[in-house]
């Protein structure tokens, strides 16, 4: 399991990070959190990873996403996020979309926080749903390739002010109302 990161009993903070193309037959194509983890990931891409059970993350202790993109993974269950039962889903400004299959969100623990999200398919009760309108990954400025939104995005300026990061995965000052992703 792991196939990107594996995290066990720890509070990792994972911030202005690409994890993409990354596989396992197990859970966690991108990211498996265990036990007792309590992981925050902000200004992240977690894109095109495959696994068994959740091709973003496999979540079995509590992921706090803060505008982040979870985008083309693929797994049985939850191909963008999988959080089993007894764990905690935490997610502010953050896109779930366009998972190859398996669905975008599947939750049998619990939702915690729920602030303006997009998630294509509805799943884990977002405040958006439909195609987030985002370009291919690539370089876009800044360390890592990231996923611009694309023009009629309905995830732009459409985040949560209160709880929106002051620069973006690439470091650059976001400007106005916050964006989802």
């Amino acid at each position: 399991s792991g196939g990107g990161i594996y995290i066990s009993d720890s509070s990792p903070i994972i911030i202005n990070a690409t994890i993409t193309d990354n596989k396992t037959a197990f859970s966690g194509g991108g990211i498996y959190l265990h036990g007792s983890t309590s992981a925050t990931i902000t200004n992240c891409v977690i894109g095109d990873n495959l696994a068994g059970t959740g091709g973003g993350i496999y979540n079995d202790g509590t992921a706090t996403l803060v505008n982040s993109t979870f985008s083309d993974n693929s797994g049985e269950n939850g191909a963008g996020i999988y959080n089993v039962a007894g764990s905690t889903l935490n997610f502010t400004n953050t896109i779930i979309a366009k998972s190859a299959s398996g669905g975008d969100c599947h939750h049998e623990g619990m939702i915690g926080i729920n602030t303006n999200n997009l998630v294509e398919d509805g799943a884990c009760s977002p405040a958006l749903s439909g195609d987030p309108v985002l370009s291919n990954l690539g370089d876009y400025g800044g360390d890592t390739e990231t996923l611009a939104l694309l023009p009629g995005s309905p995830a732009l300026d459409a985040g949560d002010d209160a709880s929106c990061q002051t620069t973006d995965q690439r470091g650059e000052a976001r400007f106005g109302a916050c964006d989802i992703g």
